[in-house]
């Protein structure tokens, strides 16, 4: 265990390390701000679960999602502080029978990317870096009695990497399709890819089978009654793809599709689940 605390905190270092000289370098090279941007997203979900705690069986479902964060990104560096709310109905149903679930998430988290720019060029840009990620569900199910309320906590820090394509049109292109003159006007756009590893996966659970004593014994009860915190348990991973058309005033639009994939690693009372979102994001640019 120390030798794996030790081997985090050397990869840090180095990063900052590296992080300092590489800003100082570009510093002496170019004094242009890094764009700050406000962005807000919306779009859908696809998402399905499993408590083994209370059911083997997977509930599936859709729902909206919403997101709010705080970016700065350019060639060098990208850092992100976010929220996202995920929110919809899922459902099982095994021959004539049926049940619902309510499933509420919120995710806090915070990301930092730093370009290796000796493989980065005009066209392709590389950066690694890590990512702290808070995850809440809230879930409600009714058909399960006492154990309808579920609440999990899962708290992960990610290792990183992005690659991020330049696919702007540079000049004017006029095509001829039968009759008709077409007009590309320049755009400037990129696509990008991120891959995101869990290396330290914490989470909240309830124990099995989750029957919330304190309801039952006392007029004062206790949400967490029956909680236990896991250390390094479960795993975790996410990807994103994003495709960016940036505006000529210094805005820009963003559809994104990303994945998150995890599973809390305890035997008797597993927690997994798998979401999907689509979203349309608004970038606003701030500074």
């Amino acid at each position: 265990m120390k030798g794996f605390f030790l081997l985090l905190m050397l990869i840090f270092a180095s990063l900052t390390t590296f992080s300092q000289n590489e800003l100082a370098d570009d510093s002496l090279k170019s004094k242009k701000v890094k764009p700050n941007y406000l962005t807000l997203g919306a779009g859908f979900h696809a998402s399905k679960f499993r408590d083994i705690a209370t059911s083997p069986l997977f509930y599936e479902g859709l729902g909206t999602v919403f997101s709010l964060s705080a970016l700065t990104s350019d060639d060098r560096v990208e850092s992100e502080f976010a929220f996202q709310n995920l929110n919809g109905i899922h459902g099982v149903v095994v021959g004539n029978e049926s049940a619902i679930s309510t499933f509420n998430q919120s995710i806090l988290s915070y990301s930092y990317l730093l370009s290796f720019r000796k493989i980065s060029n005009e066209k392709w840009n590389f950066k690694a870096g890590a990512m702290l990620n808070a995850l809440l569900n809230v879930r409600q199910n009714e058909s399960l009695f006492n154990n309808s309320f579920g609440l999990e906590s899962v708290n992960t820090l990610f290792v990183s990497a992005q690659a991020k394509r330049d696919i702007s049109r540079s000049k004017l292109v006029v095509k001829k399709w039968l009759f008709l003159k077409i007009k590309l006007k320049p755009k400037e756009r990129d696509i990008s890819f991120r891959f995101n590893v869990g290396v330290v996966n914490n989470n909240l659970r309830n124990g099995y089978a989750y029957l919330n004593q304190s309801w039952i014994i006392s007029d004062d009860s206790q949400v967490l009654d029956g909680y236990k915190y896991s250390f390094f348990s479960g795993t975790r991973l996410t990807t994103e793809w994003n495709y960016t058309r940036h505006l000529t005033n210094g805005n820009a639009i963003r559809f994104a599709f990303n994945t998150d994939v995890y599973s809390t690693g305890n035997q008797l009372d597993k927690f997994e689940a798998a979401h999907y979102t689509m979203k349309f994001i608004l970038l606003f640019r701030t500074k």
